[in-house]
């Protein structure tokens, strides 16, 4: 509340007595900052109705928000958005095809002429008998060639490890589904169905050293991190400061018009 009465009285400030005073340059001035605030949290309330779009999508990360008073040291409002990689909850559903990643890591899918990263673990068995994503990406896993995921069963470890029966039906080592660990996860960015795009930079690495980074559950899956409550809070937040600089604009020019690109915040309800 504070924050909003700051901004309308710098705006009344700057209407009555800086414009009078320095003339139009620190007018326009004024306008392109406050214009720079309102596209950031333009940005951030897109991502936030993103997040609210994905709350039932399995494996997704939301974006989260950090800003500061909407004015700062140089008069405009600073809103940063990044991935939050943090757990989900795990859903057992005791199907042999759901996978969940609990801890660090990531499926790697793959198709001929792309590839991406995703914590979705629901996954199909191909004609092949390949394991598949819902979209027909290839999982990244080593499989021995004499063997297919047809028999009766098989079980997959914490560490990806695969064991089919052999000869006298006794389990042994087939293969391993990859999981894939990211050193720079800040270059990942989100794409369709909650995955992430490989991006240069992102420096992939298999994790085949049985380390406790990540752990792989079969029957399960990741639901997504976002809390429907929690998110609505912060939309609102990002609509209320919106507004308010919007209001501080127009105190100043009159004949200042939204961007058409904007998010129309007057179809955001709460």
């Amino acid at each position: 509340m504070r924050v909003h009465c700051f901004i309308f009285l710098m705006a009344v400030l700057f209407h009555f007595l800086f414009i009078p005073l320095y003339g139009e340059n620190i007018k326009h001035e004024s306008i392109y900052d406050l214009e720079s605030s309102l596209e950031r949290l333009n940005q951030g309330i897109q991502l936030s109705l993103e997040n609210l779009a994905n709350v039932n999508t399995v494996g997704y990360k939301k974006h989260v928000f950090e800003y500061d008073s909407v004015v700062s040291q140089n008069s405009s409002s600073i809103v940063f958005s990044r991935i939050d990689f943090s757990q989900g909850t795990m859903l057992h559903t005791g199907h042999k095809l759901h996978f969940a990643i609990a801890g660090e890591g990531f499926f790697l899918l793959k198709s001929k002429s792309e590839s991406y990263l995703s914590r979705s673990g629901i996954f199909h068995l191909n004609n092949n008998g390949e394991l598949i994503s819902t979209e027909g990406f290839k999982v990244s896993a080593k499989i021995s060639k004499e063997y297919e995921f047809y028999g009766d069963w098989f079980i997959v470890d914490n560490y990806g490890r695969i064991y089919g029966p052999d000869l006298e039906g006794d389990a042994e080592v087939i293969g391993r589904i990859h999981l894939y660990d990211v050193k720079n996860t800040s270059s990942l960015k989100h794409r369709k169905n909650g995955g992430f795009s490989v991006l240069k930079g992102s420096e992939l690495k298999i994790n085949e050293n049985d380390q406790d980074r990540g752990k792989i559950f079969q029957g399960f899956l990741e639901l997504s991190n976002v809390k429907a409550e929690l998110e609505m809070h912060t939309l609102k937040n990002l609509t209320k400061f919106y507004k308010t600089i919007e209001s501080a604009i127009l105190m100043v020019d009159p004949d200042w018009k939204v961007p058409e690109n904007h998010v129309p915040t007057t179809s955001v309800r709460f």
